[in-house]
């Protein structure tokens, strides 16, 4: 702060420069709005005394304004600075307090636009005394403040002049960076950034307006760097469009259920408000893409535990003691999570379709040569294995008595023939990767065959499973190609076989010299002929016998009860009698 005294007495304040280090050190480092609006209301307190600017006599207050020519120094542009200070910072810590409670939040918000209002009114009295009695800079300084404060009353107003505003803010603080210090260029280069996004999302509420917005614009916001303070009441912008987008009703199958809960209506907004994201994104990149899945996975999942409470809350006098409106209840519910449960397995068939699409771009056949960098079969055929199962899962659901789904069932059912196709092919594959001819020639045969069951389903060429059958029309004709070579491979290799076998014949006619010693015929030089075979015959020699007891539990044993009872002690005989003539009593005297 420095005074300047050219012809006309003017005077110098760098007012951002001074507000960026009070704001620091008073409490908006932390989002402390409370305490910086107490540290206005005492460094006021200070202004007044020091500047003998007082209100009254004697203890009773009279309203005094400050007038161009009772400026005689720069401090006074700090009196109205101050002011609208506090006056902001105070409409802050009130909407803070709305966004932690939800008592009173008409008079909340009636409070805070009244003290924004105060804080514009102030900063438009600081401008006109900066305008008459300060330096250019000073005015141009105190002009983009009071643009700002003007703007962020719009804002909260949903005014959609508050673009303008903040537009006019923004071209002042490219003017005062050109002008300026480096450090002042740096000050004000940061104040560019941080009222960016501010000023997307002015574009953002003039699309909604418009009906032209996307949940994508919102979400690129949250990334922009920007100060702690002005951070904090961006979220809070952020956070309150974000609660006005609520879903009340869903539609599957074309099918419309309104939700049955309040408690159901956020994680449903959510899986919504996520969906659309991921449609208006268009991105590519599949690792981004399987996040999106997993996020949107993780918000199903929220819904199914609310829907299984609210049942276990319905039904919890058991079904006899239900009501007919908690048995409705219940049959809405039932209806609710039926759907839900549709456009999750939905969901996991096009997170599926994404991963096969991306590995069969670097999928080669068997017969065109693939390398080790290429996608193998195995993995493909476990690809299309998670895929099967879920859609079993959505035929078992389109199947349900007491809701079936006919066109549903008969999609499924042509997916399912379609992917048992691609498995075979595959399987195929992967047995001609390892030179089995013949059981690669079956596989390929069988996802023909598959392939053949398929009709033509011109009605399916923009539903969810048309990639399906567009990959197995694909597979089919690699499979009739893998087919006719397997088939040519296999009968070279049974004809090699044979030829083996009459070589081995052949070789058997063949007469060794050691087997015939008696004869008279040469044995050298002679076709056919050998000294000794090699490897020599194989003979039969003697050995023991052995036994297998195979039949010892077949063997039905006679019945000799009567025999072993004739057999046994004689009548009147003691048990102890041998025990007891062991110790010399008890036997029979002579």
């Amino acid at each position: 702060m420095s005074d300047v005294t050219e012809g006309e007495e003017k005077y110098a304040l760098d007012v951002y420069t001074l507000l960026r280090v009070t704001q620091a050190q008073h409490g908006l480092k932390h989002g402390d709005y409370e305490r910086y609006r107490k540290y206005c209301s005492r460094r006021l307190l200070r202004l007044y005394k020091s500047l003998k600017f007082v209100h009254g006599k004697g203890g009773k207050f009279e309203k005094r304004s400050l007038s161009v020519e009772e400026v005689k120094e720069a401090r006074y542009f700090l009196i109205p600075l101050m002011n609208a200070e506090r006056c902001w910072s105070s409409a802050m810590a009130v909407k803070k307090e709305i966004e932690n409670s939800k008592k009173w939040v008409t008079h909340r918000k009636h409070h805070m636009f009244k003290k924004l209002k105060r804080a514009t009114t102030w900063a438009d009295e600081f401008t006109s005394l900066c305008s008459a009695k300060g330096d250019s800079r000073t005015a141009t300084e105190a002009e983009a403040y009071a643009l700002f404060m003007k703007g962020m009353y719009l804002l909260e107003r949903g005014d959609s002049n508050a673009l303008t505003a903040f537009l006019q803010t923004r071209s002042l603080y490219e003017k005062l960076g050109r002008g300026g210090s480096n450090e002042d260029s740096a000050t004000f280069l940061e104040l560019q950034s941080e009222i960016e996004p501010i000023i997307l999302f002015c574009k953002y509420q003039m699309k909604k307006q418009a009906g032209t917005n996307k949940a994508s614009d919102l979400e690129q916001l949250k990334d922009v760097e920007m100060s702690a303070h002005l951070k904090a009441e961006f979220e809070s912008l952020v956070s309150s469009e974000e609660q006005g987008f609520k879903v009340k009703e869903i539609t599957w199958r074309n099918k419309t259920l309104e939700i049955p809960s309040a408690r159901l209506v956020n994680p449903t907004s959510d899986v919504f408000a996520q969906m659309n994201k991921m449609e208006e994104d268009g991105e590519k990149i599949l690792e981004k893409r399987l996040e999106a899945y997993g996020s949107l996975f993780a918000k199903f999942d929220n819904i199914k535990q609310a829907v299984h409470s609210e049942k276990s809350d319905v039904a919890g006098g058991g079904a006899s003691a239900m009501s007919s409106e908690s048995k409705d209840t219940k049959r809405k519910l039932e209806q609710f999570e039926r759907a839900i449960r549709g456009l999750m397995l939905e969901s996991q068939v096009k997170r599926n379709l994404e991963l096969i699409e991306a590995r069969w771009t670097e999928y080669v056949p068997a017969n065109k040569g693939r390398k080790a960098a290429n996608t193998s079969p195995e993995e493909m055929y476990r690809l299309y294995e998670h895929l099967k199962l879920d859609v079993f899962d959505l035929s078992e659901l389109a199947s349900n008595p007491n809701d079936e789904d006919e066109a549903l069932y008969d999609e499924c059912s042509t997916a399912m023939s379609a992917i048992k196709t691609l498995l075979c092919f595959f399987l195929g594959e992967q047995h001609n990767s390892l030179q089995k001819d013949k059981e690669s020639y079956l596989l390929y045969n069988r996802a023909v065959e598959y392939s053949d069951m398929l009709e033509d389903n011109t009605k399916l060429a923009n539903s969810l499973f048309a990639p399906v059958l567009e990959a197995a029309e694909k597979a089919s004709n690699l499979s009739r190609i893998g087919r006719c070579v397997t088939h040519a491979k296999a009968c070279a290799a049974v004809s090699t076989v044979e030829g083996d076998g009459a070589a081995q014949e052949s070789d058997t006619t063949n007469i060794s010299l050691m087997e015939n010693l008696g004869d008279a015929q040469a044995f050298v030089g002679a076709q056919g002929r050998q000294v000794y075979r090699m490897p020599p015959a194989l003979k039969t020699l003697p050995c023991q016998p052995f036994l297998l007891d195979t039949a010892i539990d077949h063997i039905e044993y006679p019945q000799i009860g009567d025999k072993g009872a004739a057999g046994g002690r004689a009548r009147g005989t003691s048990i102890l009698g041998g025990v007891s003539s062991m110790f010399g009593w008890g036997g029979k005297s002579s």
